[in-house]
C-alpha cells in the first residue's frame, strides 16, 4: 500500500520521461529488497505469478505474429516495429517478474 501511494505521487508530479524511468528503476530495486525481507502482502506473489504467465503467453504468440508478418512480400513496417517493441518491453518485464519471484539461494 506505502509503496503504490509513493509511486503515484511521484508519477503524478513528475513530467519528464526520464524521471519516469528512473524512478521505475528505483521502485524495482525497492521492491526486490522487500521481497528478500518476506514484507509482501498477501495475494501479490499470486498476481505476479499470473501476470508472468499472461506475459509468456503474449510473448510467444507475438513471436509468431512477427514471423508471420515478416514471412509476407508487402508488410506494414510501422505494425511490425510496434509488435518488436511491445515483444522487447514484455521481455524486460518477464525477466523483472523473474527477478522478484525466484529467490536468490547461494549454494
Amino acid at each position: 500500500m506505502h509503496c503504490n501511494i509513493c509511486y503515484d505521487l511521484l508519477v503524478k508530479k513528475s513530467n519528464c520521461s526520464d524521471r519516469l524511468v528512473y524512478f521505475e528503476t528505483y521502485f524495482s530495486i525497492f521492491l526486490l529488497k522487500y521481497k528478500k525481507l518476506g514484507v509482501f502482502k498477501m495475494g501479490e506473489e499470486e498476481k505476479a505469478r499470473a501476470e508472468l504467465k499472461a506475459l509468456t503467453e503474449e510473448h510467444s504468440s507475438l513471436n509468431l505474429k512477427i514471423a508471420a508478418l515478416s514471412s509476407k512480400a508487402v508488410f506494414d513496417q510501422l505494425s511490425l516495429q510496434r509488435m518488436k517493441r511491445r515483444k522487447l518491453w514484455i521481455r524486460d518485464r518477464i525477466s523483472y517478474l523473474n527477478e522478484i519471484l525466484c529467490d536468490d539461494i547461494i549454494a
